[in-house]
């Protein structure tokens, strides 16, 4: 997956969940701080990643061996305002 910042789609911003299910993959997730170095971390079966809608710019590198399952979601505060224009792109 390409570097990219997740949509905000609620006001306040979601919280995007990536949950691994499981990973004999040879992919990296990486993010950018704000200094402009880039993180990099090796997701283990049961890790979570949480990331606020808007914030950092986070990929995935391409997976050349095994195999990457996860769950992706969303959480969203109780009363929080759905961004309709967000939705019109």
């Amino acid at each position: 997956m390409e570097w990219h910042v997740d949509d905000t789609l609620f006001d306040p911003p979601q919280l995007e969940v990536v949950f691994t299910l499981e990973n004999t993959s040879d992919c990296k997730t990486m993010w950018r701080l704000d200094d402009g170095s880039i993180q990099t971390t090796e997701t283990d079966k049961n890790s979570v990643v949480l990331l606020t809608a808007g914030g950092v710019s986070h990929c995935v590198s391409s997976l050349k061996t095994g195999k990457r399952v996860i769950l992706k979601c969303v959480y969203c505060r109780d009363g929080a305002s759905f961004l309709e224009e967000e939705m019109v792109k």
